[in-house]
């Protein structure tokens, strides 16, 4: 028996046979979608996201907006349930799945303690855009980096940071201050960047 076969489920009249047998057969799409692209989650959410994928699949059979000259049932319904599961991972900020970060590639589920590696002179790049000419000198750059390593990035590449600690910045409070406005701007905009 094909998987979701548009001629077992709709009636000549267009109405749909829900049954058993449909329900089955959309558990078991929702599954290979979730094994598929979200084979990563959290074991507590799969079970979540089969159901509203099962959910999804129900309410596109039902609406029967389907076009079986555009593709198969099978594949319509398949899209409409891996769009849904990343709208209730979003929604309930279940998991963050990385594509890219500077360097950094996984499709593994983002841990609290994870590291994001970026490049020394990534950061560079960004200080020289954001503040002033003239403004950014190796006593800034030493704070923004390690105001990034405290909140869990793994900066590579500065060697600038090895003739530096923290109680060596002249006027202290104010460069830690400045940084710490640095840092968060640097993080919202990688946030916009990844959201956008």
């Amino acid at each position: 028996m094909k998987l979701l076969d548009h001629n077992r489920i709709y009636r000549e009249d267009g109405s749909c046979r829900i049954d058993d047998d449909l329900y089955s057969e959309l558990r078991k799409l929702a599954e290979i979608v979730l094994n598929t692209h979200y084979a990563n989650a959290n074991p507590s959410d799969k079970d979540d996201l089969v159901s509203v994928g099962v959910l999804k699949g129900l309410e596109l059979i039902v609406k029967g907006q389907f076009d079986a000259n555009r593709a198969s049932l099978k594949n319509y319904v398949y899209t409409g349930m891996r769009n849904e599961m990343t709208n209730y991972l979003y929604r309930n900020k279940k998991e963050i799945v990385l594509e890219e970060f500077y360097g950094f590639y996984s499709t593994d589920r983002v841990e609290e303690d994870a590291f994001f590696k970026l490049d020394y002179q990534f950061v560079c790049d960004f200080l020289n855009r954001v503040e002033r000419p003239g403004k950014v000198n190796d006593y800034i750059k030493f704070a923004v980096v390690e105001g990034l390593k405290d909140i869990g990035f793994l900066v590579e590449g500065d060697t600038i940071c090895d003739s530096f600690c923290l109680n060596s910045l002249p006027d202290k409070e104010n460069m830690i201050y400045k940084a710490d406005k640095l840092v968060v701007m640097f993080i919202w905009e990688q946030k916009e960047f990844f959201l956008s």
